[in-house]
């Protein structure tokens, strides 16, 4: 696992907090309320098992410190996620980012080919302002998940078929069939937030290339709650960030987002 404190900062960790920043201007950045409900063990252990995450040590477990970890789920499906666990609480000092990698998957029905090139600055995900209640267990975890295809018995002498290619399954926490086909509009991807906190004072935000998008008007973000229900989407404050646009939307709370496109 990753490990932070809120006194030692990576060199990735300083320019994404950078990145961070810009996208808060853009929005307009506040205070940040990050409830003080207690927080049962049931509920933090079981985020802790859904995320795939582990409890930091060492000083990222004492008061003021942090863990963030990054990983890739292999098995079927597979997907981005990312975890942050913080035991004891902890006031930041820079906007913190939990993010996945973000993709284009409009008009994708069927099987497909693994996405192409990847900038790493393509992000997804939610930035956390200013405070992590004690007993925090988060994490943002890419909605589409990648089915591969099963493995096909190898029979001698036989020529296998041509193996069919891997499937989206719009999937989070809460629901195995996310219904992406009833927002209004195309959409291009999406996350679930799963934690133990609300931050009001946070963003959710995405990063696209301008080469995809010359222009960023008519894109929205679009949230659902955990319970379902309709989708509540509204206009993404939008920063320029030189070669990508910055999407964001003001407010995090536990539920899935998706970012979406008028439709051609």
């Amino acid at each position: 696992m990753t490990q932070h404190t809120d006194k030692t900062i990576t060199l990735r960790a300083a320019a994404a907090i950078g990145l961070a920043a810009t996208l808060l201007a853009g929005c307009g950045a506040g205070e940040e309320d990050p409830g003080t409900a207690p927080v049962s063990d049931a509920g933090y252990r079981e985020i802790l098992a859904y995320c795939g995450a582990e409890e930091p040590t060492g000083g990222s477990a004492q008061p003021g410190g942090w863990g963030l970890s990054p990983r890739y789920h292999y098995d079927s499906p597979s997907y981005d996620v990312t975890s942050l666990v913080s035991p004891a609480g902890s006031t930041l000092n820079e906007a913190l980012r939990v993010q996945v990698d973000s993709h284009d998957y409009r008009g994708i029905t069927g099987t497909f080919i693994g996405a192409g090139y990847q900038e790493p600055e393509w992000k997804m995900g939610v930035i956390l302002g200013t405070a992590l209640p004690a007993r925090t267990a988060a994490c943002v975890a890419s909605l589409a998940k990648v089915i591969a295809p099963p493995n096909l018995p190898v029979i001698p002498g036989v020529t296998p078929p041509r193996q069919p290619g891997n499937t989206l399954s719009w999937r989070s926490k809460w629901s195995q069939a996310v219904p992406v086909d009833t927002v209004p509009g195309a959409v291009i991807d999406g996350f679930e937030y799963v934690s133990t906190f609300d931050a009001p004072g946070g963003q959710a935000f995405f990063i696209l290339s301008k080469t995809r998008y010359a222009t960023a008007t008519g894109l929205s973000i679009c949230y659902q709650a955990p319970a379902g229900g309709a989708w509540d989407c509204a206009a993404a404050a939008t920063s320029d960030l030189g070669k990508d646009w910055g999407l964001a939307r003001r407010g995090v709370k536990s539920g899935v987002y998706v970012l979406a496109a008028p439709k051609a």
